[in-house]
C-alpha cells in the first residue's frame, strides 16, 4: 500500500493537464512546506530565483496548480500591493 504521499507525487508526476515548470514548483512549495508545518510565504521573485525560471513563468505554474487544485494561495494586499501571500498545497 503506497503512502498518502507517495500516492499524491505520483499523482501531479502523471497530471497531464500539469506542465513540467509547474510540478517542479509544487515538488519545491510541497518540500518548503512540509519543513514550516503545513505553509509557507514566498514570492514569484524568489520561486523564479530557486528555479531558475522567469517571474512569468512561475506566475503560470501557480496560476495552474491552483487551477487543478494542488495549492492554495491566501494573498494579503495593502491597497494594490501585495504585502503577503501564503501557499498552501493541497495534495
Amino acid at each position: 500500500m503506497e503512502s498518502p504521499q507517495l500516492d499524491n507525487f505520483l499523482r501531479i508526476l502523471h497530471d497531464s493537464n500539469i506542465s513540467k515548470t509547474a510540478r517542479l514548483v509544487y515538488l519545491d512549495i510541497k518540500a518548503e512546506s512540509q519543513l514550516s508545518h503545513g505553509e509557507f510565504y514566498t514570492s514569484d521573485k524568489l520561486l523564479a530565483a530557486k528555479s531558475g525560471e522567469s517571474e512569468r513563468t512561475i506566475a503560470r505554474a501557480l496560476h495552474e496548480l491552483e487551477k487543478y487544485n494542488y495549492i492554495y494561495r491566501k494573498t494579503v494586499r495593502k491597497g494594490l500591493d501585495i504585502s503577503s501571500r501564503t501557499i498552501i498545497p493541497l495534495k
